[in-house]
């Protein structure tokens, strides 16, 4: 049966529209070609071509292909679709993009990737292949991505990597955690890499954190990150900008966990437990006028750190021991 202008199909509770259709009766498949859509109480399917299979309730989509889970606030496009009503499944290919919130505008989380999945029931998504995630300021990249929509979390694998402003982490795997639309914590497992770059505008210049670890989750306020924390052989390399290279320091510490406080974009504090251990990197004084001046070298270890960066101080607390040159001290505190 060959129907033309504005079809309408009725099948329980869906509703197919377009403006030619095809019905194979004795194959129990309707071919609808042209601004099609197929509509039941939660979901809405457009394409230009749509293969709907009676007996099944699978629907086959094709050119231009967007379905929208209203209830589930998720929108899938593509260039080609698959929809099972039993099963709740969809997969698309060609170009598929999944936003969640769309209504939120350019704030909404996007993933692209070659090949994604979604189990409605489930409220899962799974995308995969050349995976790329954006939200806001959050560029994400990865081979595999799986969004648990119900827990607001996004666990990636096969080299993730992530970047925000100046911030960079890398790691075996990545969990992104949202709350309200927003991004809280981010959590790097197995060989974790981070790198930050926070701008100085006294020196205009950018301060850099390095840190290495097991694990390493950054803690964000407002999309902005507040708080590091490594975890389990952890160390730490912080250089404040200068703009003389005479002033120039390091710090570099190392131990069981390593936290890195933030504010205003600036590091305000490093605390290091379990093991810790340093070494800060300066010119002395009476050095700075030789533009080839050696660096000196502090040593230090205790069973905590502190470092105050604004004050320029490191506190040491239990077991002690400090060494610079032929200087050594050892004390429960230093």
């Amino acid at each position: 049966t060959n129907l033309y202008g504005n079809v309408w199909f009725e099948h329980g509770d869906l509703i197919l529209k377009s403006q030619r259709a095809v019905w194979y009766q004795s194959a129990e498949q309707v071919v609808l070609t042209g601004g099609v859509e197929v509509k039941d109480s939660t979901r809405t399917l457009n394409a230009e071509r749509v293969v709907y299979y009676q007996k099944t309730g699978k629907a086959v989509a094709t050119g231009e292909v967007k379905l929208l889970e209203r209830e589930d606030k998720v929108l899938i496009t593509g260039n080609r679709g698959e929809y099972d009503k039993e099963k709740k499944y969809a997969v698309f290919t060609e170009n598929p993009k999944l936003v969640a919130d769309p209504e939120k505008g350019d704030s909404s989380l996007t993933v692209t990737a070659q090949r994604m999945e979604y189990y409605k029931d489930q409220e899962i998504g799974i995308a995969q292949d050349s995976v790329i995630i954006q939200k806001n300021k959050l560029h994400a990249t990865c081979a595999k991505a799986t969004w648990y929509n119900k827990e607001d979390v996004i666990i990636l694998s096969g080299l993730p990597k992530a970047k925000q402003d100046q911030d960079e982490v890398a790691g075996d795997s990545m969990q992104l955690h949202l709350s309200e639309n927003r991004l809280e914590r981010i959590e790097v497992t197995g060989r974790a890499k981070a790198s930050q770059k926070l701008f100085d505008s006294t020196s205009a210049r950018f301060n850099e954190s390095f840190l290495t670890s097991q694990k390493v989750v950054f803690y964000l306020k407002d999309e902005k990150v507040r708080e590091v924390l490594a975890v389990n052989q952890a160390t730490s390399l912080y250089i404040p900008s200068s703009t003389d290279t005479l002033d120039l320091t390091k710090n570099e510490t190392s131990g069981d966990t390593i936290q890195i406080f933030i504010d205003s974009s600036q590091v305000e504090r490093v605390l290091v437990k379990g093991g810790a251990q340093g070494r800060y990197f300066f010119v002395p004084q009476e050095r700075k006028t030789d533009t080839l001046a050696r660096e000196d070298t502090v040593y230090y270890s205790a069973a905590s750190i502190d470092y105050d960066v604004n004050k320029d101080i490191i506190s040491l607390e239990g077991g002690s021991t400090l060494r610079l040159g032929n200087l050594s001290l050892k004390s429960a505190a230093i």
